[in-house]
């Protein structure tokens, strides 16, 4: 395994957390059908024609207006088991004009009781029935083996292994991630190296590679830097010549991000951070403001971003207590302290299962480009980083 070096100072270590928070499924495998398998994601999507209700909702359901759900309406129950046949059925672009004539018929069949969406569809989980999303209907299905083309080519010829993979939202994103054959030191400590391919099924997420760094504490880092991409776009393709070319851009990418990764990171190791508290309020603006309630009391205690930073300070005194270590201690609050709320207001049975779910959008937070604890690590490295490379 080669190693690229950078000698600097070493931190001081925290408590191991799991590997990508402990979520999705361990793969062992190699090959693009066995990583599909072994990961579960062996399943397809379909895109579907919509109905809506013919007649005008009442008063009462203005605000959850009637629909045909899986359960169809009450006035329907010849229909609902027609229906149900019709989602049962996998679907691909070349059904789409016999199912039209099928729509069109049960429509008929309920005395003009639903009208056909004649510009949108919805795009359904196959083996689950879940409904993603609706579309346009320009919009073309590309499937989890077609997205996982690429990591073939950085597979077999770059020498990658896939370590883990998983969805969030029951399937509408999905994500794997690719381990490279070579780490890279930073300020005394090795540091691994990881491709993220990540897609969604609901317009939500382009096919994307993103480049990411864990330490030996786990903690996922993948900042933007000046002068080098950490994620690029892959083309949906099936040309062979395509994937190799992308997979060459991947790389190459990769590379000059590493780079440029280790010669900032090392320069903030050798750099003392004196004024920590300074640069957590350029991070966290609020944490000096004062909240009055509405009785014009001062509330300072409330002030969650203060506690926040005053945790901080703790923990970052027991470091080297350099840039580096500053920026650390930051992204330590992000992967295992940072709280995440659960979207939607779905009823958990188990308070395991909510914890589960909770940690699923902390992970998706920090792999998508988007994602709050990745705008977080990122407010942070641009702060910690500007004075030292001023």
């Amino acid at each position: 395994m080669t190693t690229i070096t950078a000698a600097t100072v070493t931190s001081t270590a925290k408590k191991v957390i799991p590997r990508w928070l402990g979520i999705g499924t361990k793969v062992t495998t190699n090959t693009i059908d066995e990583i599909l398998n072994e990961a579960g994601l062996n399943w397809t999507i379909s895109k579907r024609p919509l109905l809506t209700v013919n007649e005008i909702p009442e008063k009462t359901e203005k605000i959850n207006p009637r629909v045909l759900g899986p359960n169809g309406t009450a006035k329907t129950d010849a229909l609902k088991s027609r229906v149900q046949e019709l989602v049962e059925t996998n679907f691909n672009e070349s059904h789409f004009g016999a199912l039209n004539v099928e729509v069109a018929n049960l429509i008929s069949e309920t005395k003009d009781e639903f009208i056909p969406l004649q510009e949108q569809y919805c795009i359904v989980r196959d083996d689950t029935k879940y409904v993603f999303t609706t579309v346009g209907k320009l919009y073309t299905c590309i499937q989890n083996e077609e997205c996982l083309g690429v990591l073939s080519n950085l597979i077999t010829d770059y020498g990658l292994k896939v370590e883990c993979a998983g969805t969030f939202m029951n399937g509408a994103a999905v994500w794997v991630v690719a381990a490279m054959p070579e780490t890279i030191m930073v300020n005394g400590e090795s540091l691994s190296q990881y491709v993220r391919i990540m897609w969604a099924h609901d317009g939500t997420e382009k096919l994307t590679a993103r480049f990411v760094y864990l330490d030996d504490q786990n903690h996922i880092i993948s900042p933007k830097i000046r002068g080098a991409e950490e994620e690029i776009s892959i083309r949906h393709t099936k040309s062979a010549h395509d994937r190799t070319e992308d997979a060459k851009k991947i790389i190459a990418r990769q590379r000059k991000h590493a780079e440029k990764f280790v010669e900032f990171a090392s320069k903030m190791g050798v750099e003392h951070c004196t004024t920590f508290r300074e640069y957590m309020k350029e991070i966290f603006p609020n944490c000096d403001k004062i909240i009055v309630d509405e009785h014009g009391y001062s509330q300072e205690d409330s002030n969650k971003d203060r506690k926040t930073v005053d945790q901080l300070e703790v923990d970052f005194s027991k470091t080297k207590q350099n840039f580096w270590d500053a920026f650390l201690t930051v992204v330590d609050y992000a992967d295992t302290q940072k709280s995440t709320r659960v979207h939607g207001k779905t009823e958990y049975t188990t308070a395991s299962e909510e914890d589960q779910m909770r940690k699923e959008n902390l992970l998706r937070n920090n792999l998508k480009s988007d994602g709050t604890s990745m705008k977080l690590k990122q407010r942070a490295w641009e702060t910690l980083t500007k004075p030292i490379m001023a």
